[in-house]
């Protein structure tokens, strides 16, 4: 029981020594000048090169049939539909009071500020 007794007591002890009772003389670097080259300037050079070399590759086509009916028949038929049955035709308005405010006044508020 003394022997894990003392031996608990050394493991605490040694956990409570921090690094920071020891004395490093490490200086501060304002600058630290470890790379011999510019790196944005090689990856701008690699990103632009991939970006010149792309290979597009376009196949031609000979004729598109992506749209599967014929246009002129179908604007012909609306065509035809308009004539027939027109839209009804309203009457013009002389005035609409549907807004209770008058909006240059709001607006002349909002554009001091």
């Amino acid at each position: 029981m003394k022997t894990i007794l003392s031996i608990a007591l050394v493991l605490f002890s040694f956990s409570n020594i921090r690094a920071e009772g020891f004395d490093y003389n490490y200086q501060e670097e304002t600058y630290i000048n470890d790379i011999p080259f510019d790196t944005h300037a090689v990856t701008s050079k690699i990103a632009f090169e991939k970006a010149i070399n792309v290979q597009f590759k376009v196949e031609e086509e000979s004729y598109v049939n992506d749209i599967p009916f014929d246009t002129h028949e179908v604007v012909e038929e609306l065509i035809e539909k308009s004539i027939l049955n027109p839209l009804p035709k309203m009457t013009e308005e002389t005035y609409i009071d549907d807004i209770p405010f008058n909006t240059a006044e709001v607006a002349a508020k909002y554009l001091k500020d």
